[in-house]
């Protein structure tokens, strides 16, 4: 295997952990270090298209990070339907299992 096949592999390896992320907090990080190996890979095995792609997608990728980091954080959507609901349970108006009056 050569240097470039390794790179590639890594590359691919850090795409699919970017893609399992759960949490938005490590996806963008992972996203960054997949940018960065696909480059490195690109440029190793001489695919311009790949290191185009992930040489656009780089500065797109570190600026959502930066992004991130400067919004407030989010409530989750529950915790604003049964705020705007006086914090009762909340029931769908066709649930036949208990729909308020």
């Amino acid at each position: 295997m050569t240097v470039a096949d390794t790179l590639g592999w890594i590359a691919a390896t850090l795409m699919v952990a970017t893609f399992s992320c759960r949490d938005p907090a490590w996806m963008r990080p992972f996203a960054v270090c997949t940018n960065i190996a696909f480059i490195c890979y690109g440029f190793s095995a001489g695919l311009a298209p790949v290191l185009a792609l992930h040489a656009l997608l780089l500065p797109i990728n570190l600026f959502r990070w930066w992004q991130g980091g400067r919004t407030p954080a989010r409530r989750p959507i529950e915790a604003d339907i049964v705020a705007s609901y006086g914090g009762g349970a909340f029931h769908h108006p066709g649930d036949p299992s208990g729909s308020r009056a």
